[in-house]
Order: structure tokens, then C-alpha cells, then sequence
């Protein structure tokens, strides 16, 4: 228990396995992506399924934009996420 709750495993995770998938679609100036990642935690014996959906979209030849929106869920109930992303290139 004391393991299970400390600072440490809770922000780096002891994993048993970790499966990952994701397929993406470019077109001429964007690109959308979805993703799907499991992870059996090696402490909790807690299976996670993540899933993500990403859309990005290049503003200049060096200026890029991102969304990504997703939920991951497990025994312990689900968590919404999103993000926003922008990227330069030198």
C-alpha cells in the first residue's frame, strides 16, 4: 500500500506491459491521427486503455498547430484530457 501510493510510482508507473496502436491520415496541409495505448500497472494490477484523437495543421512551411482531445479509463473511473500543441522549425 505504501508503494502503491508514493510519489515516485504514481508519477513514473511500474508497468507490467504496455501495448500501443495508432493510425494516421495526412492531407495537403493537415494531418489527424488516432491513437490507443493499454497498460497493465505492475503495483495496482489496474488495466488502463487510453484513447486519443490528434489533428494537426501546418499554418506556414515552419509553423505547425495541434489539438489533440482523448479519455483514459480504468477500474477506477475515466479522465478526460486535451491539449493544445504549436511547433516551429528552424
Amino acid at each position: 500500500p505504501a508503494l502503491a501510493g508514493s510519489y515516485v510510482t504514481l508519477n513514473q508507473g511500474v508497468f507490467d506491459h504496455v501495448l500501443s496502436a495508432g493510425v494516421e491520415r495526412g492531407f495537403a496541409r493537415a494531418s489527424l491521427r488516432l491513437d490507443w495505448t493499454g497498460v497493465k500497472d505492475a503495483v495496482l494490477e489496474t488495466d488502463l486503455n487510453s484513447f486519443s484523437a490528434s489533428y494537426r495543421y501546418v499554418l506556414t512551411p515552419r509553423l505547425t498547430a495541434g489539438v489533440t482531445l482523448g479519455v483514459t479509463e480504468s477500474r477506477y473511473g475515466s479522465v478526460d484530457f486535451g491539449g493544445l500543441a504549436f511547433g516551429i522549425s528552424l
